[in-house]
């Protein structure tokens, strides 16, 4: 049974999420006492985590390979989109350095590597029956390096980019993308499962969606709510399709713990506050940003049926049974919150004044990631932080993030030992290319100079190795 709603009222609820077209920062509408600043005298206590937790860090194709020439990425950027004006060109030129960055991951003492595969270049032109055999081999030579270091891989299959074809032919608009991504997803499992135990099949949906069919900041640069809609609608049934394929096709558990595959997603997770806590409005809004944010893939995981609801805005309701349980645990990508607040001009999102800050300007609010746990916890699935960073070229609160972000963790499960959180992979191994925003956020553990592609190791990375080695430390003092 189908069932889809359509309200076009797109004035209405152009309005009402005029916050998402509008972001700004501008300490000047905020009037609240500033935050404090992250203490970083309590303990992480790496006792509450079980035996197994994974420690990481990740990177996805189109922004550390390089020279991803078949992508709308690559076309976007090279017709003077983006907002820094800049191409990625070979990004980290991880594509030739893989090997020597999985031996800097190896370094640190992590043991998880995120990764995605760039679809366009396994297949970079339409009607293809087979992948391109040159990507073949390089991600033969990828899983091979990461199995021969010892390092587990997960998969993330659609990190953002797509073939130059698949949006020139508006394919997730039509729903023609469904069978091009269950060909990917397929393939992938039959060809890698042998090294692969854990998949996303989607990155960060809401913000692929919004950003590229309302925001009109990523491909294909469109302002069409009712479109996004059913974009959403179309790339959830890919999810479905991909987790039964991969459940089907990866047979082979290839680190041992008995399950040959879990497929998940990841998940922006965005905890939303009012900015007067007094303001009914306001808190109201917060609770339906908030649900509208991170909950619609869930439920439809809990009752196979998509329901798309913005008040005054179009809708998609519809029921597909492969949507039911179709998740097996979900990635949080946690990075800061978002405080809303009602203005003459629609909602503004932007942090208090004196909060400390990102490179970006984004908020370095670690309780959230508690917030996001908790809230995300509802739905009975395991989680692990599969993104968490900070833009810091400087290197002056990284450390600092890492170790606040891991001590909101631990205090989370210290409160919810039930709730089953298995690892932490930190954004990002290496700088690499960070979108409409280019090369100027550093995000890396390791810095690289664009120059000259040498890797410099931080202090922070650092941090994250000790915490990493301390755990294992004290599992090995564990009866």
């Amino acid at each position: 049974m189908n069932k889809i709603v359509q309200n076009t009222n797109h004035k209405r609820v152009a309005v009402l999420l005029s916050f998402l077209a509008n972001t700004t920062s501008c300490d000047t509408l905020f009037d609240r006492p500033p935050p404090g600043t992250i203490d970083n005298t309590a303990p992480v206590d790496l006792s509450v985590l079980p035996n197994d937790f994974m420690w990481g860090a990740g990177s996805s194709a189109h922004q550390a390979e390089g020279n991803d020439t078949h992508s709308d990425w690559w076309a976007w950027e090279n017709s003077g989109k983006t907002k820094s004006g800049e191409i990625s060109g070979v990004a980290a030129d991880h594509w030739n350095r893989f090997d020597d960055d999985f031996g800097l991951l190896a370094d640190l003492g992590l043991d998880t590597y995120r990764l995605s595969l760039s679809w366009a270049r396994l297949f970079p032109q339409p009607g293809m029956t087979e992948p391109d055999p040159e990507a073949l081999a390089h991600y033969d030579a990828v899983f091979e390096s990461l199995a021969r270091r010892g390092i587990r891989p997960m998969v993330t299959l659609h990190h953002f980019v797509m073939p130059q074809w698949l949006t020139d032919g508006n394919r997730w608009e039509t729903g023609e993308a469904v069978e091009d991504f269950k060909q990917l997803a397929a393939m992938a499992a039959a060809r890698w499962g042998r090294y692969v135990d854990w998949w996303i099949t989607v990155n960060e949906a809401e913000v692929f969606v919004l950003h590229g069919w309302f925001r009109a900041i990523f491909p294909p640069g469109k302002f069409d709510i009712g479109l996004a809609m059913q974009v959403m609608a179309n790339l959830m049934k890919a999810h479905a399709s991909a987790y039964h394929l991969i459940k089907q096709l990866d047979t082979v558990d290839a680190d041992g713990d008995g399950d040959p595959a879990r497929v998940g997603i990841a998940q922006l997770a965005v905890p939303y506050e009012p900015f007067s806590e007094n303001d009914v409005i306001e808190a109201v809004l917060a609770n339906v940003f908030e649900n509208i944010s991170n909950t619609f893939w869930l439920l439809a995981n809990e009752t196979g049926i998509l329901d798309l609801r913005i008040p005054f805005g179009p809708s998609v309701v519809e029921e597909h049974a492969p949507f039911k349980d179709s998740i097996d645990f979900i990635g949080v990508n946690y990075y800061s919150r978002q405080i809303v607040r009602l203005d003459i001009i629609g909602f503004i999102i932007a942090p208090p004044p004196g909060a400390p800050v990102s490179d970006l300007d984004i908020e370095i609010y670690p309780d959230g990631l508690y917030d996001a746990l908790e809230f995300l916890s509802r739905y009975k699935l395991p989680m692990i932080i599969t993104e968490n960073g900070i833009a810091d070229a400087d290197d002056s609160r990284r450390g600092s993030f890492i170790t606040a972000h891991l001590r909101e963790l631990t205090r989370f499960k210290r409160d919810h030992p039930e709730v089953s959180v298995f690892g932490y992979i930190h954004w990002a191994l290496t700088d690499n290319f960070e979108w409409e925003n280019g090369f100027a956020p550093r995000f890396g553990l390791y810095a690289v100079d664009y120059a000259t592609q040498k890797r410099t190791m931080r202090p922070s990375a650092k941090t994250l190795a000790d915490l990493a080695g301390q755990y294992r430390t004290e599992r090995r003092r564990t009866p």
